[in-house]
């Protein structure tokens, strides 16, 4: 069998930087001095938080998935694609088991990674939130705080960057 090579297939790092990309974007135009209604502002606030969210499940989605048409072909590609399209909730917990699916070390690693700088919490706070706000209860949520959210999602991403997608330095990048 012969190891079958996705030619449209972009790399992580280039997707991931335009989900940054957007999101910064609409961080931009979310600011409250531009609505004259708090509550807008208030709405706003709670969409980016839910954006957020969505941002740390689909950088990890693109991660994973590129990490699989790499790493693996045939059946059990396919297989571990169409198991990533159900990903969970990305709670500290799911986010741990997820990374355990690939690599036992790399799951030890995170968990270290994320018990710092109360990341754990943070995570789970921001999961606990979008959720609160999908199912239509009021959350109070102002646009620093997403932003805040937003910078330990970014730590999270890109500590899996790092982990399964090491950027390669060629010899010209050496400063030797």
């Amino acid at each position: 069998m012969t190891r079958r090579k996705h030619s449209h297939s972009t790399s992580a790092r280039w997707q991931i930087k335009k989900l940054r990309q957007d999101l910064e974007d609409l961080y931009v135009r979310a600011d409250p001095r531009l609505f004259s209604d708090q509550e807008v502002a208030a709405d706003i606030g709670r969409y980016l938080c839910v954006r957020v969210s969505g941002f740390l499940e689909q950088a990890t989605s693109v991660i994973f998935r590129e990490y699989c048409e790499k790493n693996s072909w045939g059946e059990v590609q396919a297989f571990a694609l169409s198991w990533l399209d159900r990903m969970p909730n990305l709670s500290h917990d799911a986010l741990v088991k997820l990374v355990s699916r690939f690599s036992r070390e790399a799951s030890v690693e995170l968990k270290e990674f994320l018990d710092k700088e109360e990341r754990r919490s943070r995570i789970n706070a921001l999961i606990g939130l979008r959720n609160d706000i999908a199912h239509g209860k009021q959350q109070g949520m102002s646009r620093g705080q997403a932003w805040e959210y937003y910078e330990v999602a970014e730590q999270v991403i890109d500590w899996l960057l790092d982990k399964f997608h090491p950027e390669q330095i060629s010899i010209n990048d050496s400063p030797l």
